[in-house]
């Protein structure tokens, strides 16, 4: 087998087989130069028949690495081995949900060609469980290339994302040197946030990383389905709270007087504005509500925190009534 693999598409998993099975077909319906490309499929003791869908594409002739965990450790452990079970010069993490557009493969690999980048960024599309087309989602408004040893352009990058996906928040849309991965600091105090590839990839661009930022999607993502089945029953208030994971990763490693915290701060509030604070405080029980207020004022939103906490729960409720009727 060829050991001089270009790119690993590195999939975790778990308890995903049906949209694993299409996930890998999307891969083989790409026409990938398969010399130059491996995939790494980390189980997290699945219990449902992934190994069997796996199998199959094995022997269709794919270039797979399974290996499949004995107890499920988490998310973040499983994108750990993920990218350990790479030899790759770079790994595009994917989401076991998301599916290859038919040109990423290639256009990738073209772009390692052009220019060794350390990341290398995309946008995705938004697609139904169907595979209907809803909209496409851009992470940041500068397209092209950021020297981030430079601090103008680390903060010219960081002003120009618009939405947590352009500091890594969304695993697919990212392509990385791993070397440099390998390199970075472990941040084993980040497992258990779910962000733990949020933190090595910061540390990337503490250290100088050459980024691409590139306007094209890769991929489409199948919302409201992951949501519903990563987060479980608390769906987008659990990943609120996950979010907010970015401070403490960010104050860690550039510092809370930083303006790298600052801008991803702000990055943090554009993408949990009051609009949707209040529309999580809606769905929410007497219980968690007040958790959600001590969030907010813990994580200096104190403006989102007074609203929040004061704005009528019946007054919302009238609102989402009209939202319904009349959209």
């Amino acid at each position: 087998m060829n050991k001089d693999f270009i790119l690993s598409i590195c999939i975790p998993t778990y308890n995903r087989a049906k949209e694993l099975d299409q996930a890998l077909y999307s891969i083989l319906m790409s026409h990938h130069n398969s010399n130059l490309i491996e995939i790494c499929i980390s189980d997290n003791a699945s219990e449902d028949n992934t190994y069997q869908i796996v199998n199959k594409f094995i022997e269709k002739g794919m270039n797979i690495k399974y290996s499949c965990s004995k107890n499920n450790e988490g998310a973040d452990k499983n994108f750990l081995r993920v990218i350990e079970m790479s030899t790759a010069q770079y790994c595009w993490f994917l989401g076991s949900d998301d599916l290859v557009k038919s040109n990423s493969i290639k256009m990738i690999l073209d772009l390692i060609d052009e220019k060794a980048f350390d990341i290398i960024l995309f946008n995705r599309d938004e697609v139904s469980i169907d595979g209907q087309f809803l909209k496409s989602t851009r992470w940041f408004e500068a397209v092209g290339e950021f020297d981030l040893s430079k601090k103008n352009e680390r903060y010219d990058y960081l002003n120009s994302v618009t939405a947590l996906g352009g500091v890594f928040s969304y695993i697919s849309s990212i392509v990385f040197r791993r070397k440099l991965w390998n390199s970075s600091e472990s941040y084993n105090q980040f497992i258990n946030t779910n962000y733990i590839h949020v933190a090595k990839l910061l540390d990337m661009i503490k250290n100088g990383a050459q980024l691409k930022s590139i306007s094209e999607s890769i991929v489409d993502c199948r919302i409201n389905f992951g949501i519903n089945t990563f987060h479980g029953s608390l769906g987008e208030y659990k990943r609120l709270y996950i979010d907010f994971y970015y401070l403490m990763i960010t104050c860690q490693i550039f510092g809370f007087d930083s303006k790298e915290y600052e801008l991803i701060f702000h990055i943090l509030k554009k993408e949990r504005n009051l609009k949707s604070l209040l529309s999580i405080k809606y769905k929410l029980n007497k219980e968690d509500s007040v958790s959600l207020y001590q969030l907010l004022k813990n994580s200096g939103f104190l403006k989102e925190y007074i609203i929040v906490m004061f704005f009528p729960k019946k007054v919302l409720s009238f609102l989402f009534f009209l939202k319904k009727l009349f959209f």
